[in-house]
């Protein structure tokens, strides 16, 4: 068998989170039509489950569950139409202020410009111009359309509004959308996965914070080479009750999968809700999944524990029982020993340091002689660029954006800037924007570095490439950054959070979800930075978690380029563990738990240089 199903589950779930986006930018502004679906699959014969191929069956179904885990993940996990229309690359693919549909009639727009290359094309059909009815009709066009998010999009996506209740600009409404999808095209890399779909997506916050996604159709179909995906006659809902910490989460499914590659076609359906909290594993549930006389139970004992149940004649009785993890079926599973332990840290070590490096840059750009910090000392007010700026030491920033207060940044300010080797011992390139969500300060004309502030706001590096003398990384993502800058001679306090965040180094992407980085700094103390998050890497197999144990500490400011202790601890899903424990500036150690039963198994030494 050879079926890549999370690979098709990502691009389910950005195809579900364009539909959102079209509607709620089209709600507010925007634009869209009608359309058809594409040629619909002859149906595959039930296939034959027995205990050889039961483990790879219920993996490739785990990856129908994540449809409803992955399509609230990219919409930022607790959804809201201000998420979808206001802050993600939707609204920036799609907005287009001068369009305005006429009651009746057709409304649309000319070819709109990626960033990056493409366009996009909507038109819409609105009963009223200021707001979503039922009936109306959105239509975009996407021609190799790429907003620097990683892939590029190229097809065409027909929406109706089929519910509407509430206003969708609040936390509280329900929109439903009955979604049509021809060959759309979604490239990642090297691969492409095209999607044709007849589906309704149903989103339901009138319970908040309780909110749930449903997601239904007679046909969603992925095709990624020779390799198709059909769901039909399917039903998920996912559910999540936001108003506790970690979330609580709640996912039924129900439905028919088909695949040449798997063997053939499996009906499914959830006999108890899986149920998990925040981002771990489900910790409770089952699943049946049918094939031709035959059939195997999921069960979710807990959240290291799964059993299966193959009953491999149809006669109700259980013929084998095999032991495994949520993690091994949903292609999580992760190690650690002593042949990838050095590999395990020195990407951790790359990720945690380029997405710290990726939360700290953007702030140093308020500084007066930086480009936003010019923005404020220029006195620039509304709508203003481009304007190309000198930066303080070498190279250049195109700057634009909209300030409503001249000589300060109030909520909802909005600065982007592309950078041109940029800086000084670390020279910038790529693309940087940021939303203000507040702004203080405390103006001290005799500090001639930097003007005392506090900012704490969104911030979405695309392709942000930063060059040093020894290491270069490249970011993209969101973070959500708070910088105090108010007491530069005594505690500074940098932080910044992101669900979702790449970093790019020697050719080796790390992704990270829910990753955290902070950082104390004073001149005398020296800077303390503690790191938090998970890890999937192109280089290593599976998920790996990672946090601070003891921060790393670099004493004093500017007397080293490594920390000269702390301790982190990173985590596989089988349970073992690595601490890179620092000895001082130059020398590391690894502690090597197989098993995660608190018994170093292996000890490794290493240096910073080694890892970096």
């Amino acid at each position: 068998m050879n079926v890549k199903p999370r690979n098709l589950m990502r691009a389910m779930a950005i195809a579900a989170l364009l539909g959102i986006g079209i509607a709620t930018t089209i709600s507010s502004g925007g634009g869209g039509g009608s359309g058809s679906t594409g040629t619909v699959t002859p149906p595959s014969d039930l296939m034959v489950i027995s205990g050889a191929n039961a483990h790879d069956v219920s993996a490739a179904l785990i990856a129908a569950i994540d449809i409803s885990f992955d399509v609230s993940e990219i919409t930022g996990g607790e959804f809201t139409a201000q998420s979808a229309a206001g802050s993600t690359r939707v609204q920036k693919l799609l907005w287009n202020e001068n369009l305005t549909a006429k009651v009746g009639a057709t409304a649309s727009t000319t070819p709109e410009s990626c960033l990056f290359g493409g366009t996009v094309t909507v038109t819409a059909t609105l009963a009223d111009p200021n707001a979503l009815t039922v009936g109306d009709q959105i239509t975009a066009i996407f021609d190799n359309c790429d907003e620097g998010e990683g892939y590029v999009l190229d097809g065409q996506m027909d929406l109706m509004i089929a519910a509407i209740q509430g206003d969708i600009m609040t936390d509280v409404f329900l929109l439903g959308l009955d979604i049509m999808m021809t060959d759309m095209a979604i490239t990642e890399g090297a691969e492409t996965v095209v999607v044709d779909a007849d589906i309704t997506l149903t989103l339901d916050t009138l319970g908040f914070p309780v909110i749930v996604e449903t997601l239904a159709g007679s046909e969603l179909s992925f095709t990624a080479g020779l390799e198709v995906l059909t769901f039909t006659n399917f039903e998920h809902v996912f559910q999540a009750d936001i108003g506790v910490v970690p979330e609580a989460v709640l996912v039924t499914v129900n439905g028919r999968l088909d695949s040449a590659q798997m063997g053939g076609a499996i009906d499914y359906a959830t006999t108890m809700a899986v149920g998990a909290f925040g981002d771990s594993d489900p910790h409770i549930g089952q699943i049946l999944i049918s094939g031709d006389d035959s059939s195997v139970r999921i069960v979710i004992n807990d959240s290291t524990s799964v059993t299966l149940e193959v009953d491999t004649n149809g006669d109700g009785v259980i013929d084998e029982y095999i032991d495994t993890t949520f993690a091994a079926l949903s292609g999580n599973a992760s190690s650690i020993d002593s042949s990838n332990a050095l590999a395990v840290a020195q990407e951790v070590t790359h990720a945690s340091t380029g997405f710290g490096l990726m939360t700290i840059m953007p702030g140093t750009q308020f500084s007066k002689t930086e480009p936003f910090g010019q923005v404020q000392q220029l006195g620039l007010s509304t709508d203003f660029g481009p304007l190309e700026l000198a930066c303080e030491d070498a190279g250049t920033a195109v700057v634009s954006g909209f300030i409503d207060t001249a000589g300060t940044f109030t909520t909802d300010d909005s600065l982007s800037a592309a950078f041109s080797g940029c800086g000084g011992s670390e020279l910038l390139t790529g693309q940087l924007d940021i939303v203000v969500s507040s702004f203080s300060q405390d103006i001290d004309e005799s500090e001639d570095f930097t003007v005392p502030f506090h900012f704490i706001g969104t911030v979405t590096a695309t392709s942000l490439e930063s060059i040093g003398e020894n290491s270069t990384w490249v970011g993209s993502g969101t973070l959500e950054a708070d910088y105090n800058y108010v007491q530069y001679f005594g505690p500074l306090l940098i932080s910044g959070f992101s669900a979702s965040f790449s970093v790019l180094h020697g050719n080796v992407i790390n992704s990270l979800s829910d990753a955290s980085a902070t950082f104390y700094t004073s001149v005398e103390a020296g800077t303390s930075g503690s790191y938090e998050g998970q890890l999937t890497s192109d280089r290593l197999s599976g998920v790996y978690g990672f946090e601070s144990i003891s921060p790393y500490d670099w004493l004093p400011v500017g007397s080293q380029a490594s920390p000269s202790r702390g301790e982190l601890l990173v985590t596989a899903g089988d349970g073992g563990t690595l601490r890179i424990v620092v000895i001082d500036q130059q020398s590391i150690r690894l502690d090597v738990d197989y098993e995660g039963d608190s018994i170093v198994d292996t000890t490794i030494a290493t240096t910073w240089a080694e890892l970096l």
